[in-house]
């Protein structure tokens, strides 16, 4: 059995998508606070004659947790992680997504929003809620939010499992299988304030491994059209040989 055709197959969906996680990376290059995902391969054996063959098959994928650069922004209400922790954020039907996108605004009730219009969230998972009526707002390395030199809540900060598996959100924004958990070391975690931080996609590099991966879907793909011409050539000859 020739398995040559089934091996390029293989190859090309595994490639294609890798290719479509690449381009999203790219595509969020410039999103705050964005991670990148990275995408798993490995080999299948398959005994499928007299020779053991082998098949690409693209395994799960994986967040890349380095840390994005800093950008100071000097706006009270920019805050970004230290660590390796994520803001919560609730949106209108109570649902809770993770980020390390710090962008806030201060809505007419007092809560801190993000882009989306969700409520960053405390420990307790409960919207952060401010007096919207003294913009002047202090946030500490622990997440303390202080007003007037009172303190009015505190930002948590999540540590977010994606071993189980999990979904994209809007943004740079996760919403993981299993639940996450409320960090308490501010040694090693801590809010900065007046920072944002940059999406972790080398865009440079991103691109290059691109154009090697397009590259080489080419290149199977040539491959297999020369395998099918060998086969319809090898039919025709020894059809007519009868």
């Amino acid at each position: 059995m020739d398995t040559s055709t089934y091996v390029a197959l293989s190859g090309q969906l595994s490639l294609e998508r890798r290719m479509a996680t690449l381009a999203q990376n790219i595509a969020n290059a410039n999103t705050s606070g964005y991670r990148a995902e990275v995408l798993d391969f490995k080999a299948v054996s398959s005994a499928t004659g007299p020779s053991i063959t082998k098949f690409a098959l693209p395994g799960g994928s994986h967040i890349d947790r380095s840390v994005g650069g800093l950008t100071m922004t000097k706006n009270p209400l920019d805050i970004a992680v230290k660590g390796d922790g994520f803001f919560g954020y609730q949106d209108a039907n109570g649902n809770v997504t993770y980020s390390r996108d710090g962008r806030l605004t201060l809505a007419s009730d007092g809560r801190l929003i993000n882009g989306n219009g969700d409520a960053l969230v405390d420990a307790q998972g409960s919207a952060v809620a401010l007096d919207p009526n003294h913009p002047d707002i202090a946030i500490g390395p622990d997440g303390s939010i202080m007003q007037a030199g009172v303190k009015k809540a505190q930002v948590a900060l999540y540590d977010v499992d994606f071993s189980g598996g999990f979904q994209r959100a809007q943004g740079a924004a996760f919403t993981p299988t299993k639940p996450a958990a409320v960090l308490t070391d501010f040694n090693t975690n801590g809010v900065i304030q007046g920072y944002v931080e940059d999406s972790n996609v080398n865009a440079a590099t991103a691109m290059t491994s691109l154009i090697q991966i397009t590259r080489a879907f080419e290149a199977i793909s040539s491959l297999s059209e020369k395998a099918s011409d060998v086969q319809k050539s090898a039919i025709e000859t020894l059809g007519s040989a009868r």
